[in-house]
């Protein structure tokens, strides 16, 4: 797993998190995994975190709900592998 994303010549993107699959020539370009309007309003993804089933993400941002200078989010995925918008676990959440 790779902080950003990244163009199909392996160049910066922008920022989210991308993923790269060990082949037999080495590492595939990565891929960027899809977070519904995710966005950051800080210069870096902070930290990200799969749960083993990678079914949950979690994730420190910086966003207009944020309280702190950045907060944790959570991220959970849907069906076609793509993850739902972030939830600020400051808020309390119940799915």
């Amino acid at each position: 797993y790779l902080a950003n994303t990244y163009d199909s010549l392996g160049g910066y993107a922008g920022s989210g998190i991308s993923y790269s699959e060990r082949t037999t020539d080495g590492w595939s370009r990565p891929k960027k995994i899809i977070i519904r309007q995710f966005y950051n309003n800080s210069n870096n993804l902070q930290n990200f975190c799969f749960s083993p089933s990678r079914k949950q993400l979690l994730l420190s941002l910086r966003r207009r709900d944020t309280r702190g200078k950045v907060d944790l989010y959570v991220c959970f995925r849907e069906k076609e592998g793509i993850y739902i918008p972030p939830v600020n676990l400051g808020y309390g959440y119940s799915r």
